[in-house]
């Protein structure tokens, strides 16, 4: 049984991965364990209490476990209290890929739907540049999540995010027809790829937080270190190059966002709004999956910073 699915008046047991965990000390100086465990149903934090390594050994994430414990809220999140815990053995028979949450559509049919959009441009220089990095990254690219929490932290959820940025950027080039329609894909599809160097992530594709790398660049810093690279190796033009680094830089819009430039062209103004809006309903979805139609979430949400109203049943994110 998996694990979020099986909660029954504030208790639940169940098979779950770990998706990161840590050694914390608590105000009495005793060892606990913080942790985010998951299932294809969701996540949930979780404190392993009075913990020590020659009891219970140690735990790394992508560990499938079965557990037993008791919900309950704190600071309006809710929080699992570990009681029993022991890695899965082979005749539980649960494997990762059984509980990994992943993106409805396959990461081969984004992965090459990119592809052949990329494929189709008219400007070449770009083609070569988007197919080259997608084709010399494509095991990381196929697996990775967007997030190691908030929008898209699944399994291909890179893929599901840029996918879904890059159909609304070409819709948005017949809408106004002015934007270069080749710049503007090529930018949709390019700014997050070097989340595959900025997030730890292991089999599952599942981020369990971030590398040295991401830690001290971002995956803004990185990605136009990365597009440089590339573009030597594409020979692509110096003022195409400027062009998508600037989309690159821009993305997030605002400094305390993490961009250092905000967009100066229509189409890295196109890419910034359409990144946030993805990721915004995204959020929005998942964080009202839960509660009939007609209500509110009963508290803020992390990330949006303000309660969500639910319009009708049945919303799930999903693009099309």
């Amino acid at each position: 049984m998996k694990l979020l699915s099986s909660i029954v008046n504030g208790s639940c047991e169940g098979f779950c991965f770990i998706k990161s965990c840590e050694v914390k000390v608590n105000r009495n100086k005793n060892e606990y364990l913080d942790m985010i465990l998951a299932d294809a149903e969701g996540e949930v934090n979780a404190k392993l209490w009075d913990y020590s390594k020659e009891r219970f050994g140690t735990f790394t994430p992508d560990t499938v476990i079965k557990v037993r414990g008791t919900v309950d809220t704190w600071n309006g999140q809710v929080q699992l209290k570990i009681e029993r815990i022991r890695r899965a053995t082979d005749a539980d028979d649960v494997k990762i890929s059984d509980l990994t949450p992943c993106a409805p559509m396959t990461s081969e049919a984004m992965y090459n739907e990119i592809i052949k959009t990329a494929e189709g441009l008219d400007d070449k220089d770009y083609t070569a540049l988007i197919k080259t990095v997608f084709e010399e990254n494509k095991s990381e690219i196929l697996r990775c999540a967007a997030a190691v929490r908030m929008h898209h932290a699944v399994s291909g959820g890179l893929l599901y995010h840029t996918l879904a940025v890059m159909r609304a950027a070409d819709a948005l080039t017949k809408v106004y027809p002015f934007l270069d329609r080749d710049l503007v894909i090529t930018g949709a599809v390019m700014h997050d790829v070097e989340k595959i160097n900025e997030l730890a992530f292991g089999d599952t594709g599942i981020a369990s937080g971030y590398t040295i790398k991401g830690n001290l660049l971002g995956h803004i810093a990185g990605g136009v270190s990365m597009l440089q690279k590339y573009a030597e190796q594409t020979n692509l033009p110096e003022e195409k190059l400027l062009l998508i680094q600037h989309i690159l830089l821009s993305h997030h819009s605002e400094p305390e966002f993490g961009s250092p430039v905000p967009p100066m062209f229509p189409e890295a103004a196109v890419v910034a709004a359409l990144d946030n809006l993805d990721a915004h309903l995204f959020e929005m979805c998942a964080a009202t999956a839960d509660i009939p139609a007609g209500e509110m979430t009963p508290s803020r949400i992390f990330g949006l910073d303000r309660k969500l109203y639910k319009v009708k049943e049945g919303i799930r994110y999903s693009i099309s």
